[in-house]
């Protein structure tokens, strides 16, 4: 899976979403290789160490990491946001520091 690797388990800060069990963003990553992804999951989180990671939630509130990509893999991360006049976007993020986008 290259700069890809699958977490078992990975808490997280509690958020009002955690009572929600599906996932409720869509993300959109450009990999360095030139490649692309999107993903569903209920949020997204740019790590200390720069790797961006995507969550989702259980019943219990509890956040693991679904798909982790590794810091030197990621040109850029996007989470898709809904414009008050109902129009979509890719907004990007932040290329450093800690961020959570959901």
């Amino acid at each position: 899976m290259g700069g890809l690797k699958r977490l078992t388990k990975q808490g997280g800060p509690s958020h009002p979403m955690a009572q929600e069990e599906n996932p409720v963003g869509t993300f959109f990553v450009k990999l360095t290789d030139g490649s692309e992804m999107i993903l569903t999951a209920g949020r997204a989180t740019r790590t200390d160490s720069g790797d961006v990671a995507f969550e989702n939630v259980d019943a219990r509130g509890n956040w693991r990491a679904i798909c982790t990509v590794q810091a030197d893999q990621v040109t850029n991360a996007y989470a898709r946001k809904v414009r008050e006049d109902g129009s979509a976007i890719w907004e990007e993020q932040t290329a450093e520091g800690r961020w959570w986008a959901y």
